[in-house]
């Protein structure tokens, strides 16, 4: 390691978004003779070309990496949430596949800093090695879990869910999801959760952890949790997950729709239940929540009756 790269870890990341971006100037400097400089030759260089491109290509520091992979997180995150159009969700994931990029180039000094960096380095790259979607950042982040930093714990939970590999040990991630007091911590929780069930993985501690989530104070963590219970097609849940269509936020209500649809496609006997909750909704509620509840009626129907409130329920009401 170099001493520029010892001071700098010595230093640590302070302050990520605040940190101007460090400037990299490439300086050519001729020395001081007594002698009587030699004219210039334009058309024959004294000075390689070879040499003037090492010269341009000085490796950047991990410190700018960060900042710069920090700015590109929260971009996309804040696309991911709120896009609301083709334009946006294309943006959402050009600025991932260029996550992705740098991610993978800068790979081993990702790992270098979640386990031993200073606390502003552990944060970003804990998040940033989710991207690399490579298996050599499985196990870092696992141990990053433990990290007696709280925010550490957040964005290790969020690679780990972006990494989505079915071997992720389950009860960690139940156990934070159940126990921390930090609402960042259960959310990421919540979705590593659900994208490890989506991977296949199984565990004794999600049914429940999922159950006492969907009446957490953090909309990201009912939300999850109501499609992991989709996802592991819980019968009992069922009405729990209806009751959840009138949620205050819509994101939530959303997902509960999906949710309950879903379950009803999955377990025929209470197709008919599903329909009759989805029906209720669609009589009850407005805006995006309703039309994702027209859309979960769809599904279960094969069909779509469109506004035709009557028709949806009469159709309902024909199953068992």
């Amino acid at each position: 390691m170099s001493p520029n790269r010892s001071n700098e870890r010595a230093r640590g990341l302070p302050a990520l978004r605040h940190l101007p971006l460090p400037l990299v100037l490439a300086v050519v400097a001729g020395c001081r003779s007594t002698t009587k400089a030699a004219p210039v030759d334009d058309a024959n260089p004294k000075q390689p070309i070879e040499e003037i491109v090492a010269a341009g290509n000085v490796p950047e520091s991990i410190g700018k990496v960060l900042v710069d992979l920090d700015a590109s997180i929260r971009a996309w995150t804040n696309l991911t949430m709120t896009a609301g159009s083709d334009g946006d969700r294309r943006r959402a994931r050009q600025l991932e596949q260029n996550l992705m990029f740098v991610a993978h180039k800068h790979r081993d000094e990702l790992i270098a800093e979640l386990e031993g960096g200073p606390p502003n380095n552990r944060i970003v790259a804990a998040s940033a090695l989710g991207f690399t979607r490579e298996p050599e950042a499985h196990s870092p982040l696992i141990a990053a879990l433990e990290d007696s930093n709280v925010q550490v714990v957040a964005n290790a939970l969020l690679g780990l869910a972006l990494l989505g590999r079915a071997d992720t040990p389950f009860e960690r991630v139940c156990d934070l999801l159940q126990t921390s007091t930090v609402g960042s911590v259960r959310s990421n929780a919540a979705l590593c959760a659900a994208n490890l069930v989506q991977a296949g993985a199984r565990a004794d501690c999600v049914l429940p952890a999922a159950r006492f989530g969907l009446l957490d104070v953090e909309p990201g963590v009912r939300s999850q949790c109501a499609l992991i219970l989709a996802a592991l097609v819980d019968r009992e849940s069922l009405a729990a997950i209806g009751e959840r269509i009138y949620d205050p936020v819509p994101l939530v209500g959303a997902a509960c729709a999906r949710a309950v649809a879903h379950v009803g496609l999955e377990s025929p006997r209470d197709k008919g239940l599903a329909a009759r909750i989805l029906v209720k909704a669609f009589e009850d509620t407005e805006g995006p929540v309703r039309l994702q509840v027209q859309r979960g009626l769809a599904s279960l129907a094969g069909g779509n009756y469109g506004d035709e409130l009557s028709e949806w329920k009469q159709w309902a009401a024909r199953l068992p």
